[in-house]
């Protein structure tokens, strides 16, 4: 079965290139820009994990990383970001620097799949 992917970023190549890669791994990806329509995304879409872009806030990132965890605390988070918050880390459970690159975010992705019991079904 097709692992969906929740991909909530921000414009640009990076969002662009990012989704095509994971596309092309097999991923069936739901690109959403910008926070709201992420929050709207969380609470109305139907997916089994979640990426979320370098260029959303660290504010941004904890509010949807709680948000989700509301619906289902056992989805896989990866969230990509320069610093390190400890807050968004705990939120979370799975954290990826944007350094790493799309490689790391395939096997990552990959991992907390195949480890995760239940995943994200509206």
């Amino acid at each position: 079965m097709i692992k969906t992917v929740l991909s909530i970023g921000s414009t640009g190549d990076a969002f662009n290139v990012r989704n095509a890669v994971l596309a092309g791994a097999g991923y069936a990806i739901i690109p959403v820009l910008g926070f709201h329509d992420g929050l709207l995304a969380i609470r109305t879409r139907r997916f089994d994990a979640v990426v979320l872009g370098r260029r959303l806030t660290e504010v941004e990132k904890i509010a949807l990383v709680r948000e989700l965890k509301a619906w289902n605390r056992l989805v896989p988070v990866i969230a990509l970001q320069d610093s390190k918050s400890i807050e968004l880390v705990l939120q979370a459970g799975a954290r990826i620097a944007v350094v790493d690159g799309v490689a790391a975010i395939l096997l990552k992705l990959a991992e907390l799949l195949t480890s995760t019991p239940v995943n994200m079904r509206r």
